[in-house]
């Protein structure tokens, strides 16, 4: 299991590996110059909220 806490709204996740290794959670967490992603989504915005990528 994957505990998560977002200090700024308070929120706490728990997720199982399953849903901590999908694309939706490398996204939002991850490095957004990953070698992994990189080549396929760019990084236009981030905040404490949302991430938006543009698909390349």
């Amino acid at each position: 299991m994957h505990f998560f806490f977002n200090r700024i709204t308070d929120e706490k996740l728990v997720m199982d590996e399953g849903l901590y290794n999908s694309l939706m959670v490398r996204l939002l967490i991850g490095d957004p110059r990953d070698a992994r992603v990189s080549p396929y989504f760019k990084l236009v915005y981030d905040n404490v909220f949302a991430r938006i990528y543009e698909v390349l």
